[in-house]
């Protein structure tokens, strides 16, 4: 038969162990689920100056105690854009699912380094509390971005959240690719189909044909002996 002190005694270990679980756990380790759903951004065709354009789409949802969520690093951007045809590229929260409405916040905007490659955010801590938050990357368009260039967004990995604790994902999804139409961008003169040459004897023969032509004078052919400087050798109307 146990004492009493015995009983005060496991029943102190007891709650000792319990609240070090639940400190450990509940506290110390922070879980963050991030997913994507319906809400990411499908192919698109925005207008040259367009603005906000959606690029891409997830949520964390905060399942035990506080994280911090201060940057992602290392996301990519690619596809035939160049870095003239953007302004920017932002990341924003909200607390709704659907972009435009809640209260959207500007996280931070990106105004260098545009260009296809890596791109990262660093910021103050984004999740405040519990329950879920939504975030997207979206893009500004120049007024005279190239007709036919597109952008997309590519596939955020888990190790790019810069989340304190634990980081599980839900659905990742890949988004659209979003090709400028339309506005005020700037088509190619020329748009080339097919160029082709061979050797018969002593010279060269040249051909090419091309879809479509607008506002151009001539073609310019060029030699070169190296590859990186080239001669004029004759212009065709």
């Amino acid at each position: 038969m146990k004492t009493r002190k015995q009983i005060s005694s496991i029943a102190s270990f007891v709650f000792f162990v319990c609240f070090f679980c639940k400190f450990s756990y509940g506290y110390c380790i922070a879980t963050t689920n991030i997913n994507t759903n319906s809400s990411q951004a499908t192919a698109g065709t925005p207008a040259a100056g367009a603005t906000s354009v959606l690029l891409y789409y997830f949520t964390c949802n905060v399942t035990v105690a506080a994280p911090s969520f201060t940057g992602i690093t290392n996301f990519t951007t690619s596809g035939s854009y160049i870095a003239g045809d953007l302004i920017n590229i932002k990341l924003w929260r909200s607390d709704f699912e659907f972009f435009g409405g809640g209260t959207l916040v500007v996280v931070q905007t990106l105004v260098a380094g545009l260009g296809p490659g890596t791109h990262s955010f660093a910021f103050a801590n984004q999740l405040p509390g519990a329950g879920s938050k939504f975030f997207w990357i979206t893009a500004d368009f120049a007024a005279n971005a190239m007709c036919g260039d597109a952008i997309t967004c590519d596939l955020l990995t888990v190790g790019m959240y810069n989340i304190t604790g634990m980081k599980n994902y839900g659905t990742n999804d890949l988004a659209g690719a979003q090709t400028v139409t339309g506005g005020g961008c700037q088509p190619m003169p020329v748009d080339l189909l097919s160029f082709n040459g061979n050797a018969t004897g002593a010279e060269n023969s040249l051909y090419w044909s091309t879809a479509t032509e607008t506002n151009n004078s001539f073609f310019t052919l060029e030699k070169s002996l190296n590859g990186k400087s080239y001669k004029e050798i004759r212009r065709i109307k």
